[in-house]
Formats: C-alpha cells, sequence, structure tokens
C-alpha cells in the first residue's frame, strides 16, 4: 500500500504539504487507474510488476491521516511493513529525496498520527524535502504556502522521481530501493573550481641547518623538513642542544630531520629525543636490519651515496631512500642517467648538488622515475651552515615556476 500524505481540497493544492498527493496523482495516472471515496480516503487499486498495489490518499486533513490510513491497511490485511507513505519534510532541502523505514516522525504530523493509531513505526517513509521556512514564516504558514513559479520545472521532476522511487519500491523492495534512490539531489551543482597547478610539485627539504632564523624562513617559504646534522665531523654540524632550539622556534611543520652517521642506537634514540626530531636519516653503512629498528621509534629515510651504477638498493625497497652525490655536501650532483639502472623505490629523495639554478633542470632529467622530494645543501648557503636568504627565495620560487 502507497499512501500520499496531504489536504484535501482546492485550496490546498500545489502547496509543500501536498507533495505526498502530487506523487499518488501522478502514479495513478501512469498505472492508468482512478481513485474513488472509500469512508475518509480515496483509493485506487492497480498493479506494479507483478504486485496488487493499493493507492490511497487520506481526506481527514493532515494532523488526522492515521484515522483514514489504519482501517485501509487493516482491511486489506497488511502489516506496517507493507506500507510506504509518501511525506514532506521540512528538514530536508528541496529537490532533494530518500527513503527511511522506520523512526521518530520528526514532527510531521500525519507520521505521527499514523505511528499513534497504528501502534508502529516500522513502516516505510519516502521523504521529499521542502525546505525550512525563511525568516519571516512560521511552520504552519509555510507548509501551506505553494512552490514558486521559479520551482515549478524541479518540482516536476522530483515529483517524477517520486514515482519512480515508490514503483521501485514496490516491485523490487526497500534496499533496492534505497540504492537507487536515496542519493537523489536535484540542486544545482556549484562550479567546479579549475584544477589548481600545484606550486610546488613535490616536497621540499632544506638541509644543514644550523642557525634558528634560517629554520624559520625556510618554514615561511614553504619548505616541508629542514634537516639537521649531527655527525660531528660535519661543517654543518649541530649538537642536540642547539637542535632543539632551532626545533623549538618552528611550528608543527616543517618536519625536523636528524643526519646521523652509524651512530649506536641508544645515542640516536636519545639525541632524537633531546632535539625534538620528527624523522631520522641514516648517512653511513647502517644495514636494514638496524634501520628497522630506528624505524620502532622514528620515520625513516636512508641517504646513499652514488658514484656509479653499481649502487645496490634491493635491500631498501621497502625503505623511503635519499639519493646523494658521491660526496654529499660538496654541492656535486652525481649522474641522473644512472637512475633507471639503479631502481630506486617509490619513494625516493633526490639530492646532490641542487640549487636555484639546476633543481629544474634535474626534476626534467628524472621526470620517468619522479622523486617524492627534493633535498638541497650547500647551493643554498652563504657559507657553511649560513643560509643565504635570497638562494633560499629563488630555489622555491623556480620550483613554483615548474609547471
Amino acid at each position: 500500500m502507497i499512501v500520499g500524505l496531504g489536504n484535501p481540497g482546492m485550496d490546498y493544492a500545489q502547496t509543500r504539504h501536498n507533495v505526498g498527493f502530487m506523487v499518488l496523482d501522478r502514479l495513478a495516472e501512469k498505472l492508468g487507474v482512478r481513485f474513488s471515496q472509500r469512508g475518509n480516503a480515496e483509493v485506487a487499486e492497480g498493479r506494479i510488476g507483478s504486485e496488487k498495489i493499493i493507492l490511497m490518499k487520506p481526506l481527514t486533513y493532515m494532523n488526522l491521516s492515521g484515522q483514514a490510513v489504519v482501517p485501509v491497511l487493516r482491511f486489506y490485511k497488511l502489516r506496517p511493513e507493507d506500507l510506504l507513505v509518501v511525506q514532506d519534510d521540512l528538514d530536508m532541502p528541496f529537490r532533494m529525496m530518500k527513503f527511511r523505514h522506520a523512526g521518530s516522525s520528526g514532527g510531521q504530523g500525519g507520521i505521527k498520527s499514523i505511528t499513534q493509531l497504528l501502534g508502529s513505526e516500522h513502516f516505510t517513509r519516502l521523504k521529499i524535502g521542502i525546505d525550512r521556512p525563511p525568516p519571516k514564516f512560521d511552520v504552519p504558514r509555510w507548509v501551506l504556502s505553494k512552490f514558486k513559479p521559479e520551482e515549478q520545472p524541479d518540482l516536476g521532476q522530483l515529483v517524477e522521481l517520486g514515482v519512480q522511487a515508490a514503483s521501485n519500491w514496490a516491485e523490487h523492495g526497500l534496499d533496492i530501493a534505497q540504492q537507487k534512490f536515496n542519493g537523489t539531489d536535484l540542486r544545482p551543482k556549484p562550479p567546479k573550481k579549475p584544477r589548481e597547478v600545484l606550486k610546488i610539485p613535490m616536497r621540499v627539504k632544506m638541509c644543514g641547518m644550523t642557525r634558528v632564523e634560517d629554520a624559520l624562513l625556510a618554514e615561511k617559504l614553504g619548505a616541508d623538513a629542514i634537516g639537521l646534522i649531527f655527525a660531528s665531523f660535519s661543517k654543518r654540524y649541530v649538537t642536540p642542544e642547539q637542535a632543539r632550539k632551532i626545533s623549538l622556534s618552528l611550528s608543527v611543520l616543517p618536519s625536523r630531520v636528524g643526519v646521523f652517521v652509524d651512530a649506536p642506537l641508544d645515542q640516536l634514540l636519545e639525541t632524537a629525543e633531546v632535539a625534538r626530531l620528527t624523522a631520522v636519516q641514516l648517512h653511513g653503512n647502517e644495514t636494514p636490519e638496524y634501520a628497522k629498528q630506528v624505524a620502532e621509534f622514528y620515520p625513516v629515510v636512508r641517504a646513499f651515496k652514488v658514484k656509479d651504477a653499481s649502487l645496490d638498493l634491493s635491500g631498501w625497497q621497502d625503505f623511503t631512500v635519499l639519493l646523494d652525490g658521491s660526496e654529499p655536501g660538496s654541492g656535486q650532483a652525481f649522474d641522473w642517467s644512472l637512475l633507471p639502472s639503479l631502481k630506486p623505490p617509490k619513494r625516493w629523495w633526490l639530492a646532490g648538488g641542487l640549487g636555484p639554478q639546476n633543481v629544474v633542470a634535474a626534476l626534467e632529467a628524472v621526470k620517468n622515475h619522479l622523486p617524492v622530494g627534493v633535498d638541497a645543501v650547500t647551493h643554498l648557503e652563504a657559507s657553511p651552515g649560513i643560509k643565504d636568504p635570497a638562494r633560499m627565495r629563488a630555489f622555491m620560487q623556480n620550483l613554483r615556476s615548474r609547471d
């Protein structure tokens, strides 16, 4: 049995509260059946597929709908589960529609009346949105108002979809009808925003930080990570306490990556804690087993010096690797044409001699094996460990200029 809710009489025709009547009238028309008065309801019988269908419109006015619906349901010896009620819904935007089985009335007077007299809420509703009233309208005045002329085309389409949804429920059941019609939304779609070109196409790490002001500028320019070197032989060495001061000067981003060379695990972990690191870069002869131990505490990047095609990365396919020049920190790049034979893992970083003057060319050279990030040190400096603000800005600007 399919019930459409509304109020009888021409005064209420085409009002928001009568959208259920509209669906039932159109459904009867499509089935080629006519309503006839039976007690305080209009009833029609028809078939949808192999199913015999009772169509019904209460004549009791909305808030007494149960007085019409329940006697007819019982006359045909139907259960609450055999009932579909097409209703208006204030809490749903106009142009939307969905099925709902059981649940409260949501303040809808007709549903409340049916639930009370039926003694059950276990029937299905097809809810058609009519919007909340604008500020100057109270609810009764709004639901009894007619749809605006500009809403009529969408109203017609919504009623047709309501007919299709009710028919689908009758022939195939609730689950299939929900899958097909619960996404109904005829509201105008917002214009698609033009796709933005990613200004920085990959992650950027500026390594060898020794000063707070350089790290703050890196963050301001949009760098994703800074590198802090804990190898005592490096010209860019920082103590854990110096690194901590730099780390605490930054916001949550960028990431603080500690660079270690063959450090004992307990020393590495202690330094990482003091320096407030968020990731670790291994730049010595560390094994995959050692890297796995570190990875229990911090994300790991394993760095390699690239001298020729003999470098074997097969044991590092589950890690992120960084490919650097043969003399890290010297500003010398490695031969990028070696990349196909090196077979790096999916996540790898490009380093070695990168600066404003060549970063675009470097990425073009490795475009068939594009890295997830680039790492620059020497060519961003005025002197070892002291960054050059102009070079840092130029580096980021050149990356942004790349399509």
